[in-house]
């Protein structure tokens, strides 16, 4: 089939003898630009916008697209890696020559021109050569978040053949194959050096080690190569992580090209196979790898909404309003969500804790700077973080009291929460004798401690996805994933067993994704409740900050006597804790101090 236009002719050609017939036509050598096609990567993902006179589009000759046979059932790294670990061949031609090559032939050479076809790709059939051998392939990858087009760091792909030593315990190398590839190079190579050291060695500690420093000699980035040093640890921890389960371990175990354990293998084997970190601890390796999935990783379904607080920057104000202005106002934009939107029979409530709840959004009246008002929704994150930042709250301050901001204001208009007798701080020993038995004294001394944002390196982010019978699925990257259930299950209305909240893992929390990734998740999942679509939030780490805010500053007034060796005698602690609006988890915090103190070696000494 032909389509010509005045700027460029487009072939598809259905057979290779019409392929042939149209690149050596002799147009082809008087200047005619020709480019073959399949598929969209040339213009889509490489961005080629170079103008060619002829396209000749490939998707419609069989040979070309058809896999006779192959005998790995997963090819979870880069193609030219793997292949090449493979020992795989390649059939090219230019016009009517025919070659065939190895791979690694084949990448050596510069780039097939214009008139040049790769045919085909061969996977020869491996076998074992020893009787008892055994087969292991694997493949490798890192690359950087998020997941998608991200182009690696660096691939890997290994073969090798395995058996047990007959003249010593442990495991032989009888023959390798080790590809690397992306690391800053023109293209994947084999580690032939290093395959000649493990070729026939008895596999120990001694001899691991020394592969993986001749590995680091032979994958050099080329220089321009962004984290060169990081790319060739990459391949050594590849190479550690193929060959170290096979120190000391029984071969026979081992599937092929899964590295799984046969059901067959013996006790002893198991045993050694279960205490390897990777096996035991799975997480470990995927982390380390950037392969572990987190919550933002997980593809968006269709339909899929984001969301973005809008919060409040006055401490204690009415909220009159909300508005946008429209020109500005992206495309996108589509609800705001606020405490009115809270079905019949659910409850403003954001989170939830033992000492009682806390609201979702603002009513009538914010109560601090950085409290959500309203959750605004659109097509994209950046649409929905761009329409937040361009909300226009109206306040109204008329006849309030000014807001409590310090924790000596609080002091003096007895603005403070009770602490529960069970959580009250007990006093140890009598400070008075304490006192008198010091050498020295410091008497009300005074220590101001700030907050600190608990700044984990994965923002707030849920994943919210109404499901059927009127129930909810929430993915939280969140420390207290019971209480979430909880909460969001009573600001819906629905029994808690309506609601399920997942968290495989957090990125970072040190407590600041404990109570305030609820209200994270809880909008998330009351926004999907009433628009019935999925809905997901990452929040920028500005809003994150606002809205999370950080540990509780504290004012501590001290006394304290000691001996002249440095020996405490004596410690008497007023603590003003700034537990903010609510209550959350402050109560505990007196205790955990005290607590803490207690663990030093009082003897005889005192402490209030």
């Amino acid at each position: 089939m032909l389509m010509d236009s005045e700027r460029c002719s487009w072939y598809q050609p259905s057979s290779l003898e019409e392929l042939q017939s149209l690149l050596k036509c002799p147009d082809a050598n008087n200047g005619v630009r020709m480019k073959l096609v399949v598929g969209n990567t040339g213009m889509g993902y490489y961005k080629e916008l170079e103008p060619y006179d002829r396209y000749i589009d490939l998707r419609y000759i069989p040979e070309l697209s058809t896999i006779r046979k192959i005998k790995m059932e997963t090819l979870s790294s880069d193609i030219a890696t793997v292949l090449l670990a493979a020992g795989s061949f390649v059939h090219t031609i230019t016009g009517t020559m025919h070659e065939k090559l190895t791979l690694e032939e084949f990448l050596k050479r510069p780039p097939l021109d214009s008139k040049s076809v790769l045919l085909s790709v061969r996977i020869p059939n491996c076998e074992s050569i020893e009787e008892d051998g055994k087969l292991l392939f694997e493949t490798y990858r890192a690359a950087p978040r998020p997941l998608g087009n991200a182009l690696p760091h660096l691939n890997a792909a290994f073969l090798a053949e395995v058996s047990c030593s007959k003249s010593s315990s442990g495991n032989v190398l009888n023959s390798c194959q080790l590809a690397f590839g992306a690391f800053g190079t023109k293209h994947a190579i084999r580690a032939k050096k290093v395959e000649e050291f493990l070729t026939g060695k008895l596999l120990t500690t001694a001899v691991l080690y020394g592969a993986t420093k001749l590995l680091k000699a032979t994958v050099l980035p080329e220089d321009g190569t962004p984290n060169p040093a990081y790319r060739s640890s990459l391949a050594v921890g590849f190479l550690f992580d193929f060959l170290g389960q096979l120190v000391d371990s029984n071969p026979n175990g081992w599937l092929n090209g899964n590295g799984g354990l046969s059901m067959f293998e013996d006790a002893k084997s198991k045993e050694k196979h279960d205490n390897l970190d990777h096996v035991k601890f799975p997480t470990l390796l995927s982390s380390s790898k950037g392969e572990a999935v987190y919550v933002d990783d997980i593809p968006s379904p269709g339909n899929c909404l984001y969301g973005a607080f809008i919060y409040s920057t006055k401490p204690f104000a009415r909220v009159k309003g909300i508005k946008f202005n429209s020109k500005s106002l992206p495309v996108g934009v589509t609800s705001l969500i606020s405490f009115k939107d809270i079905p019949k029979g659910g409850q403003n409530i954001g989170s939830i804790f033992v000492f009682g709840p806390e609201p979702l959004f603002a009513e009538e009246l914010t109560q601090y700077a950085g409290e959500p008002i309203a959750f605004v929704l659109a097509d994209t994150q950046k649409h929905a973080d761009i329409a937040a930042k361009l909300a226009v709250v109206d306040y109204d301050l008329e006849n309030l009291e000014p807001p409590i901001l310090t924790v000596e204001e609080a002091l003096e208009r007895s603005s403070l929460f009770e602490i529960p007798p069970m959580l009250y701080p007990k006093q140890v020993g009598d400070l008075s004798k304490g006192m008198a038995e010091a050498d020295h004294k410091i008497l009300s001394a005074e220590i101001k401690l700030g907050s600190q944002y608990y700044f984990y390196m994965e923002n707030q982010t849920a994943l919210a996805l109404p499901d059927e019978d009127n129930c909810m699925v929430v993915y939280s990257s969140s420390q207290c994933p019971e209480n979430a259930q909880v909460a969001i299950a009573k600001c819906l209305g629905v029994p808690e067993h309506n609601v399920r909240v997942l968290t495989r893992r957090v990125g970072g929390g040190f407590g600041g994704k404990a109570m305030k990734a609820m209200p994270v998740a809880t909008a998330c999942a009351l926004a999907a409740h009433k628009l019935q679509r999925p809905v997901r939030i990452y929040m920028n780490r500005k809003t994150d900050m606002v809205i999370a805010g950080g540990r509780h500053p504290m004012k501590i007034t001290y006394s304290v006597g000691f001996k002249s060796n440095g020996k405490i005698t004596a410690l008497h602690l007023d603590i003003l804790i700034n537990a903010g609006i609510t209550l959350d988890c402050s109560p505990l915090m007196p205790k955990a101090i005290v607590g803490a103190l207690k663990k030093y070696d009082w003897v005889l000494y005192h402490l209030i």
